[in-house]
């Protein structure tokens, strides 16, 4: 026991020495973090510019991109008219005449008034076609079916009537 306490007595200007240099090490990174710190401060933003630019940036794409959307919706939502969804006032075509100028005007190739259809949805397309006639010899008109942003202003437009 005494012949470790003989080495470490020994050896304690080495421990003396190395412990010095660790705390002038310790002081020289302290002076160079003040420094460091003094002069980013004495610049200004202290760095924080580029990274409010960058900021800035992803604020402004994000506002483009919900422009966009909105944009997007209200196309969807009004059709490609500014009137709304495209609706084309037709009638039934049921004389035979008719029926042949029709046929005729369609295999030639040339722009015609008339359209020929088949319903064809799967399952009973009889049914459906019969359905089509009546509301065409009814209403008078065709429309393409609501897109999905007017399907959720249509259901907007539901629960605000319901909860009034």
């Amino acid at each position: 026991m005494s012949h470790a306490l003989e080495l470490a007595a020994a050896h304690y200007h080495w421990y003396a020495t190395l412990a010095a240099w660790g705390n002038i090490g310790s002081l020289i990174a302290g002076c160079a973090a003040v420094l460091l710190a003094i002069v980013a401060i004495s610049t200004g933003t202290a760095g924080l510019s580029d990274w409010r630019d960058k900021q800035q940036a992803q604020k402004a794409l994000a506002d483009e991109e919900k422009l966009s959307i909105r944009l997007d919706r209200q196309r969807v939502l009004n059709g490609w008219s500014p009137h709304g969804l495209p609706v084309y006032g037709v009638e039934l075509v049921t004389e035979p005449a008719e029926m042949t100028q029709a046929q005729d005007e369609l295999t030639s190739g040339h722009p015609t008034r008339y359209v020929i259809l088949r319903v064809s949805e799967g399952g009973s397309d009889e049914n459906r076609a019969n359905q089509l006639r009546q509301l065409v010899d009814t209403t008078g008109f065709l429309t393409r079916p609501p897109e999905r942003g007017e399907y959720e202003a249509i259901e907007a437009g539901r629960q605000a009537l319901l909860r009034g």
